[in-house]
């Protein structure tokens, strides 16, 4: 018989999983930390944030948008609506590792969706 968990992803919500599963996710979460740290030593390395949908809340993501770039709200709102309308994706700026989180964070509580390249993109990228 699976033993069923509740299994928190921070930003999107909280699952019902097998027990085997969240124990496996736990540890690829743990060896991807491990991965970041590697290659964002000290957390000082520079990395593109990316806005790739704005939700439903388009307002509030106009608002994180306008305070992440300092854009003026005509700008911002154009920009916000290239992603909204066309699903283009918007690079939102380039943050240290840290800032850029938590900038991510804030334009996901907004209900936007964002992406962050991980360890294994940026070190393919530096392989290139």
């Amino acid at each position: 018989m699976t033993t069923l968990v509740r299994f928190e992803i921070p930003g999107y919500g909280s699952f019902t999983v097998s027990k085997d599963w969240a124990e496996s996710i736990a540890m690829i979460t743990e060896q991807a930390a491990q991965a970041t740290l590697m290659v964002y030593p000290g957390a000082d390395m520079v990395v593109p944030l990316y806005l790739v949908d704005c939700g439903s809340r388009r307002i509030a993501v106009i608002k994180e948008y306008r305070s992440a770039t300092g854009k003026t709200l005509r700008d911002s709102k154009r920009d916000t609506d290239r992603v909204f309308q066309n699903g283009e994706r918007l690079l939102v700026g380039n943050y240290p590792f840290n800032q850029a989180e938590a900038v991510a964070a804030a334009f996901r509580s907004a209900g936007a969706t964002v992406h962050m390249p991980s360890a294994l993109e940026m070190l393919a990228r530096a392989g290139t």
